[in-house]
């Protein structure tokens, strides 16, 4: 059975990733990384990230008996709503992007607001 470190690195290799990129995900730098695929005694976060993003489970990464997965990293669930507005800011200048960003914030601003006003005290222009 492979050690933890061991099958770090072995998952970030059948992935084809290099250290700087999983270093990158995890948001770690790559003399950390090394340091984890020789001795890892770090979080169960930041192994988790690293789990998903070499497509093996935390558990088989610590040591679980199970064998690898094959592309388990779960897929980001969006509505078509939500995939259609990723595009259009992909595709967007960088003064619509900045105004895509502008109204978001507002409107979390105002959502929270909501969730924390009582209903009597609420702007009725807004509901």
């Amino acid at each position: 059975m492979a050690t933890e470190p061991n099958r770090l690195k072995e998952s970030r290799k059948k992935k084809g990733m290099t250290q700087q990129v999983l270093s990158d995900i995890a948001h770690v730098s790559v003399a950390t990384l090394r340091r984890w695929e020789k001795d890892s005694h770090e979080k169960q976060n930041t192994l988790a990230i690293m789990a998903s993003a070499t497509g093996v489970t935390l558990a088989w990464l610590l040591g679980g008996d199970e064998p690898p997965p094959v592309d388990v990293i779960p897929a980001l669930v969006l509505t078509p709503w939500e995939s259609d507005f990723i595009q259009r800011y992909r595709t967007a200048t960088q003064n619509t992007q900045r105004m895509m960003r502008e109204c978001i914030q507002d409107a979390l601003q105002i959502a929270k607001a909501s969730t924390s006003t009582p209903m009597a005290e609420r702007d009725p222009n807004l509901d």
